[in-house]
């Protein structure tokens, strides 16, 4: 499974610096990052609410802040589901540019990343159509 989501990382890494746009070439590493990063983010949002649907799973959120609002909420939804996979993301393939050592392993394939992101948008779409009455 890791070989998976490093071969799709590798993917969008090595379709963002072959760009022939400058300014997406410039700014690649925070692009692909957050990207990546961010479908991480929900596909795990998926898998969670699936799961409380489903299984009567119990995964809530913390209030952080102790206010009760919108802002306050979107925060603590933030440090509990999305703030582990960007930092996740960030030291396993960017720091210390981990990702030159993986770009030779992995090769050039740049549909395993798209192919990702479409699966993933469909089945969070579809988690939301299923679980609409939970």
């Amino acid at each position: 499974m890791r070989n998976l989501y490093s071969a799709i990382w590798m993917s969008h890494i090595q379709a963002a610096k072959n760009n022939k746009d400058p300014k997406v070439r410039d700014g690649w590493k925070l692009s692909v990052w957050f990207v990546m990063s961010s479908f991480s983010v929900m596909n795990f949002v998926t898998i969670i609410f699936t799961l409380q649907c489903f299984l009567d799973f119990n995964y809530s959120v913390v209030d952080y802040f102790g206010i009760q609002h919108y802002i306050s909420s979107g925060l603590a939804g933030f440090v509990d589901y999305g703030l582990l996979f960007y930092v996740l993301g960030y030291f396993c393939f960017f720091y210390k540019d981990r990702y030159k050592k993986l770009l030779p392993k992995y090769g050039i394939n740049k549909r395993l990343g798209l192919w990702y992101m479409y699966i993933s948008v469909v089945l969070f779409f579809a988690m939301l159509v299923l679980t609409a009455n939970c």
